[in-house]
């Protein structure tokens, strides 16, 4: 008899667990590490938040959450990846911008949709960049840098870390806003453009706050102005270019994505993860410590803040000829 009731009682649980609904957090997967694509080298920005962001996802999520570097086309190899990926809710990735907005606008080799291929999860990180000329250039204002680049057509010039470069569209939105002459000269890189703004063979660059605030302090190089909506709070008397040009605004972002077709619950329990975890004073700290701002979204707001960007990129693309084929 005690045989018979534990068979039935067997059974009884063997029935209930196949009519429970399954989800896409399929059994024993919680037991599985999340894999954290981040698709550059490490060592950089995005790799340095990555890390952060899974030392704090997995103590919210109860899961080691493992960092894999998958370098390539800026991203687009690491992106690839993410979007043929099994949507269990146990492969993310944290992607630039300039991946999302940028690159399927630009690189031919870009085979993904941002809003097809993609299940948003949240923004995580805020920047924006600081305008710096070299300290001969005889303009300290926006204004001043205007007016000598037109009265002087062929004299500034623009460094940036190449073709398609948050920095190389910076100095474009400035030439189309502000109407004033100046040639783009692309590195392959930011620190051989570094170089060449602090030696002078080039006026001037765009650069993220956190790797230009060495140079400035060193007299390296200027600050001029930054391009974010309101003033940077690592550089508040450093004014923003929309002071003198209304409407200029040029930020980028970090976020979270996961593979497409991602179901509910799955996504549900990411996102409840992920929000806490952005959260944790520590990860706030680390990011305003590297001139980054800490901010999150819901699914939505990610999705319509690259409609937006490629709103605004689009016609200066466009201008450009940056336009991929």
């Amino acid at each position: 008899m005690k045989n018979r009731r534990m068979t039935f009682a067997a059974a009884l649980c063997l029935a209930i667990a196949s009519a429970l609904p399954q989800t896409g957090w399929a059994q024993g997967s919680a037991d599985k590490p999340v894999k954290l694509i981040v698709p550059l080298p490490a060592g950089g920005p995005v790799d340095a938040v990555g890390r952060q962001i899974a030392i704090h996802l997995a103590r919210e999520l109860k899961q080691n959450v493992v960092v894999e570097n998958v370098a390539g086309a800026f991203g687009i190899v690491g992106l690839t990846r993410l979007a043929r990926s099994d949507p269990d809710g146990t492969t993310i990735a944290l992607a630039a911008s300039g991946m999302l907005v940028i690159a399927p606008l630009t690189e031919a080799g870009v085979s993904y949709d941002p809003f097809k291929d993609f299940t948003p999860l949240s923004l995580t990180s805020e920047y924006a960049n600081v305008l710096v000329v070299h300290p001969a250039l005889p303009v300290k204002t926006v204004a001043e840098l205007v007016a000598y680049a037109k009265a002087n057509p062929t004299a500034i010039t623009y460094a940036s870390s190449g073709n398609g470069a948050s920095n190389h569209l910076s100095g474009e939105l400035l030439k189309k806003m502000a109407g004033a002459p100046m040639l783009h000269v692309p590195y392959k890189g930011t620190a051989p453009a570094q170089a060449d703004v602090m030696g002078g063979h080039a006026s001037m660059m765009f650069d993220v706050v956190s790797t230009a605030a060495p140079l400035i302090k060193g007299g390296k190089v200027r600050a001029i102005a930054t391009t974010g909506e309101k003033r940077n709070a690592s550089m508040p008397d450093v004014p923003t270019v929309a002071e003198t040009i209304p409407g200029y605004k040029v930020t980028g972002w970090f976020a979270l994505f996961a593979p497409p077709n991602l179901p509910p619950a799955v996504s549900q329990k990411l996102q409840a993860g992920i929000a806490r975890a952005l959260q944790a004073a520590e990860f706030k700290a680390f990011q305003q410590q590297g001139g980054l701002d800490p901010v999150s979204s819901t699914p939505a707001e990610l999705t319509e803040r690259i409609r937006e960007d490629i709103r605004i990129w689009s016609p200066v693309i466009e201008a450009a000829g940056l336009r991929k084929k």
